[in-house]
């Protein structure tokens, strides 16, 4: 889970205003490079397994993904999770960050979602 105070931002924003009771809320995090261990070969394409909220703050469960957590983002989504009465899961992906929010909008038919561009200092590829 991104660690820049922009995605936080926005995914505090997402969750003040874009969820409601009973809704479950997907944090998509895309992993540039692929871990070839064998036990992750099986997600290279779909995507690893939905990581409830209550698995986030699990360092041995996060390792096998090699996903660093943040402590802000998890606590926000403690207290949101109760507080607004949502699910909150993850899901990593690995690859572009681009064409992989591309796959997801194309399998998933996506009804809202809500996106931090790249830091200033980056750009999507292909992008001018």
């Amino acid at each position: 889970i991104d660690v820049s105070n922009s995605r936080k931002k926005t995914l505090k924003w997402a969750i003040d205003n874009l969820t409601d009771k009973g809704d479950t809320l997907y944090i998509i995090h895309v992993k540039p490079s692929f871990d070839v261990e064998s036990r992750n070969l099986l997600w290279v394409n779909s995507g690893s397994l939905l990581i409830p909220l209550s698995e986030f703050r699990e360092p041995d469960i996060m390792k096998k993904y090699d996903a660093k957590t943040d402590v802000e983002v998890l606590n926000m989504c403690d207290i949101a999770s109760p507080q607004k009465e949502i699910i909150i899961v993850a899901k990593i992906y690995w690859g572009d960050p681009r064409e992989k929010v591309l796959e997801i909008y194309a399998l998933r038919k996506t009804q809202m979602s809500v996106h931090q561009q790249p830091d200033a200092h980056q750009q999507w590829p292909g992008v001018q």
